[in-house]
C-alpha cells in the first residue's frame, strides 16, 4: 500500500468544525458584552486557555482567527494564553488557576484532558467565572456551557462508510491523537457503533499526540506489522 506524501494526507482534511466553532463563539462574545453586566466598566475582558498554539493545525488556526475577529467586532479584549504542547496537561491546569487570579469576565477553556482539567475547572465554577468548554469536555462538566462537535456522531458516519469497504477478513488500525481526551474517546466511540459487526476487525488503537510526524511514523509501523491492513 503506498503512503501518501505528510502534507498531502494531512491539508486533505479541511477543518469546517474549526469554523462553525468559530462561529459560535461569535454568539458567545456578544452575550459576554452585553448580558453579564448592564453597568458599562469599559471592555470586557475574556482569557482564552488553549491546548497549544500549533500553526501547522489548520483546526485550532481558524478557530483563534474566528474568535480574534468576533473579539475585534464586539470591542472585547481577548487575551490567549496555550500549553507548550497538547498533551502538557498540568501547564495548562497552572494556566486555568492563573486566569482565576486574573478576574476575567469569562474564561474560555479547551481543556487538555478529560479527567486531568477536572479539577481546574471546578475551581473556575467555584470562582464564579463564567466558563466555556470549547471542542473537549471534562468529568464533571455538566451545567457548563460547551461549544463542540457531535464527535460521537461524526465518528459513527465515518464507521458506516467504511462498512461498504470491508469484509470479514479485513484489518482495521486507528490512529487517534491525545489519549485521555473526551473527543478522541467520543470518535472512537462513534467510528466503533458504526463498524457495528465489524468492530471486532480493529486490531489495534495508536495515539499520535497531534503529532503529524509521529502519525505518519505509526502509520508506516502499522503497515509493517500488519501487511493486509485494509
Amino acid at each position: 500500500m503506498k503512503l501518501p506524501g505528510k502534507n498531502e494526507s494531512v491539508r486533505r482534511l479541511l477543518p469546517i468544525g474549526a469554523v462553525v466553532l468559530a462561529a459560535l463563539f461569535l454568539a458567545f462574545l456578544f452575550y459576554v458584552q452585553y448580558a453579564r453586566e448592564k453597568e458599562e466598566r469599559g471592555p470586557k475582558r475574556i482569557i482564552c486557555v488553549l491546548k497549544v498554539l500549533d500553526e501547522t493545525n489548520d483546526f485550532w488556526e481558524q478557530l483563534l482567527e474566528g474568535a480574534q475577529m468576533a473579539a475585534l467586532e464586539y470591542g472585547i479584549e481577548l487575551e490567549v494564553v496555550a500549553a507548550s504542547q497538547e498533551t502538557a496537561i498540568e501547564e495548562q491546569n497552572q494556566l486555568i488557576y492563573w486566569a482565576i487570579e486574573e478576574r476575567p469576565d469569562a474564561i474560555l477553556l479547551m481543556p487538555s484532558s478529560q479527567e486531568g482539567t477536572a479539577q481546574a475547572v471546578e475551581k473556575v465554577r467555584e470562582s464564579g467565572i463564567p466558563i466555556v468548554l470549547v471542542d473537549s469536555s471534562v468529568n464533571g462538566s455538566q451545567g457548563l456551557t460547551r461549544v463542540a462537535t457531535d464527535n460521537v456522531e461524526a465518528g459513527k458516519i465515518q464507521g458506516e462508510f467504511m462498512k461498504k469497504f470491508l469484509t470479514k477478513e479485513s484489518q482495521i488500525a486507528i490512529v487517534s491523537y491525545v489519549k485521555g481526551a473526551s473527543t478522541a474517546a467520543d470518535r472512537e466511540k462513534g467510528l466503533r457503533e458504526g463498524l457495528g459487526e465489524f468492530e471486532d476487525n480493529i486490531v489495534e488503537v495508536v495515539f499520535c499526540d497531534s503529532d503529524y510526524d509521529k502519525a505518519y511514523r505509526l502509520v508506516k509501523e502499522l503497515l509493517e506489522k500488519y501487511p493486509q491492513i485494509d
